[in-house]
């Protein structure tokens, strides 16, 4: 499992510890999702929060919301 710092806590994480690359993405980029022992996908950003923190995706016609805490990376590709 993983660890997510809460404040002063570390409560464990429903995902694996490992290096989680997660770039600030914009509305409109082409990116690549990766999880461990998922083949990757790709999709287009189609919206995000100010901060960054959270994207949509559109890939293969369904629309997911991806949060830099869920240990997926997140690289732009176009």
């Amino acid at each position: 499992m993983g660890r997510i710092r809460q404040g002063r806590d570390t409560i464990a994480a429903p995902f694996p510890s490992w290096d989680v690359t997660w770039e600030k993405a914009e509305i409109g980029d082409f990116v690549c999702l990766q999880m461990p022992g998922w083949p990757p996908q790709h999709g287009l950003v189609q919206d995000k929060t100010a901060n960054g923190d959270i994207v949509w995706v559109i890939s293969a016609g369904e629309r997911r919301l991806v949060h830099v805490g869920d240990g997926c990376s997140l690289t732009v590709i176009g």
